[in-house]
């Protein structure tokens, strides 16, 4: 073979990860030929770790200099690679810690590694190019000091620099974009670490060094969005790169993970921060995706591979086939968990071919059996068939609806231990969202029960659940926003409207969209967060707001009772189990009576609910109701049903 051939050979074992073949085809090429720029190239992007990677287009530069992509790549590594990274190594290696076990290695293919044996004359080309290189780096120094001296953040466009490279992108600016300027530089804000997983997060994720998260060059953010320092809670406006095609809470809500449209990454915003904090590089536009707990979960229909990233370092930790071999079409987790994916896969691409469901285990990689499958529901048969879904925090109830031209329908699928069990109803009742009351809330603004029967309705509202209580907003057509608690048809006050609200309505708030971002995905909305976020549609931006409840109520002469907490639903057989019930009431304090539960169950004065669970190899259901109950004689009950779950073997 030629070197071209041998180039694309490689090119085709770099893809299917077989990295080892790749090493000898491109040690081939460059023993014969070590001025071949594009060997260079294509063993920058395997390299094994970010100084290799560096190497690697050093020498690239060192055969032809007037490569300005190579060089601001090459300037991003310098600066973004922290000296003694703990992930130096290819965080897929063979070696690699598994950061959703306990020490228990990530399986995932060898590292690529280019063979020595030539290291003598690779000197001889990297000298050619270090001159270079040194050079550049001094004129760019200089033109940043420049702009410095004139009052000019470094990074920001000028007319004689139409471009911005990863070296103008300074630590005083990315200061910039999230602080309110002043006329002397900003120090950069230390970086927040990610709050302490959940017990149920930590089951399953090891404790990592957390390192700097760093913004990509590519995602500088122009001055006029940075943050107000008034507390005043308005909308504010954080620009993207592309519009925002899907937008998935983790980490328990701290993060929204979003994809932009036609862009081979994933963007991690903090929405305590409201900026964003990191970029998941995925290598292609065309993927499917989800997030749970610290892990985000990535499928790559073209290579029908599998990837985990960690929330926790931001880098891939594992790479697997799909284990069904078959075309996922829909991946669903729940944002408090990492350990569980509820997968929708289906046998072929032809429009009648066969459609299923399976469990997919996130940390493995592998399918879970199931004690009770049902992979054929009556919304999900064929390829053809739109579906969407849609979890509560812990992937134990998760919604489905379709997008076919007729009555979509309603179906919820309920995860308990190893079961998995399916509901379905043929009449139509819209999109479908469920909330941590244990409640469905619809686009139509009927709320249903996890039997799937109506229990209320708000007419003319699009309902949307908090992530994390039983709060939800009913959204009109022209986007105008009212907040209700829990099992109340009745608005507990006003928030305003949504900016940037299109006149028309759009596709998104269609039962019958085929897209996956609609309107419950572009509003975000989290009591615990403090934030509200909007994404509009066909903007390059979306919208955040800080979302203080007390603060909201205080500023209404209405009266007001509201449950703020939700409580662990799965609970083990002989376990103690308690519960505190948080409220907010303008007439404080709230009594509590605990109307109906199970037998042993107490309640004291405090609203603390405590239980011990009984010892059965059995899955057993209980209904739990309370009363509260304030000193203006307002009243509301508090209701939800707790699951005794016995380990499965």
């Amino acid at each position: 073979m030629n070197e071209e051939e041998f180039i694309q050979e490689a090119q085709i074992a770099i893809r299917r990860e077989d990295y080892a073949l790749a090493g000898d085809l491109l040690t081939k090429v460059l023993k014969q030929n070590p001025m071949n720029l594009q060997a260079w190239i294509i063993a920058a992007d395997a390299a094994e770790s970010p100084e290799k990677e560096a190497e690697y287009l050093q020498h690239a530069l060192g055969i032809q200099p007037d490569l300005p992509e190579i060089r601001e790549r090459l300037a991003t590594l310098v600066k973004d690679t922290p000296p003694g990274d703990p992930f130096e190594e290819d965080a897929t290696g063979p070696e690699a810690e598994d950061p959703f076990t306990q020490g228990s290695p990530a399986k995932a293919p060898g590292s690529f590694r280019l063979l020595i044996g030539f290291n003598v004359i690779l000197l001889l080309a990297f000298a050619a190019g270090l001159a270079w290189l040194v050079k550049q780096t001094l004129d760019l120094d200089h033109r940043v000091r420049t702009l410095t001296d004139q009052g000019i953040p470094a990074g920001t466009p000028t007319p004689g620099s139409p471009e911005l490279t990863a070296l103008e992108h300074t630590e005083e600016h990315a200061a910039l974009e999230a602080a309110t300027p002043t006329p002397e530089p900003i120090p950069p804000p230390p970086t927040p670490l990610p709050p302490e997983p959940t017990a149920d997060q930590s089951e399953s994720i090891a404790q990592e060094a957390t390192p700097t998260p760093t913004i990509d060059p590519m995602l500088l953010l122009p001055e006029e969005n940075q943050l107000l320092a008034n507390p005043v809670p308005v909308w504010s406006k954080v620009e993207t790169p592309f519009p925002v095609q899907n937008a998935i809470p983790a980490f328990g809500g701290k993060y929204l993970i979003l994809q932009l449209e036609e862009f081979p990454a994933l963007l991690v915003y903090d929405t305590k921060e409201n900026r964003i904090i990191s970029t998941l590089r995925v290598g292609t536009d065309s993927f499917l995706y989800t997030a749970g707990g610290a892990a985000v979960l990535v499928y790559v229909p073209e290579t029908n591979m599998l990837q985990t990233w960690s929330l926790k370092t931001f880098r891939k930790i594992a790479t697997k086939p799909n284990p069904k071999g078959a075309i996922i079409t829909n991946l669903t987790m729940g944002h408090s968990t990492s350990e569980r994916a509820l997968v929708r896969y289906a046998e072929g691409t032809q429009p009648l071919d066969w459609a299923g469901t399976y469990l997919l285990d996130t940390v493995r990689l592998l399918e879970i059996p199931l004690h009770e499958k049902q992979h054929n529901s009556a919304l999900s048969r064929h390829y053809r068939d739109p579906i969407h879904r849609r979890a509560d925090a812990r992937l134990h109830h998760i919604t489905e609806w379709s997008s076919r031209q007729y009555p979509p329908g309603a179906g919820l699928y309920t995860i308990t231990g190893n079961d998995l069990t399916f509901q379905h109803q043929s009449t139509s009742k819209g999109q479908l969202r469920v909330g941590e009351d244990e409640l469905i809330y619809t686009s139509t603004g009927e709320i249903l029960s996890t039997n799937l029967t109506s229990v209320s309705e708000i007419k003319g509202r699009n309902l949307i659940p908090s992530l994390d209580s039983g709060l939800l907003m009913g959204i009109s057509d022209n986007g105008q926003i009212q907040l209700y608690t829990s099992g109340n048809s009745f608005p507990l006050t006003g928030l305003g409207t949504l900016p940037s609200f299109p006149k028309k309505k759009n596709p998104y708030h269609s039962q019958y969209t085929t897209l996956p971002f609609t309107l419950d995905r572009r509003v975000v909305f989290s009591l615990k967060g403090e934030y509200f976020v909007y994404f509009p549609h066909g903007e390059q931006a979306l919208y955040h707001r800080t979302f203080r409840l007390k603060e909201i109520l205080k500023e209404t002469d209405a009266e007001y009772l509201v449950v703020l907490s939700s409580p662990e639903r799965r609970v083990l057989p002989g376990a103690q189990w308690e519960y505190p019930i948080q409220t907010v009431s303008h007439a404080a304090p709230v009594s509590y009576t605990l109307e109906f539960g199970p037998p042993g169950m107490h309640i004291s004065q405090q609203g603390m609910l405590s239980w011990t669970a009984p010892k059965t190899r059995e899955l057993q259901q209980e209904k739990v109701v309370v009363l509260l109950e304030d000193q203006k004689g307002n009243r509301t009950y508090h209701k939800f049903e707790l699951t005794i779950a016995p380990l499965s073997p």
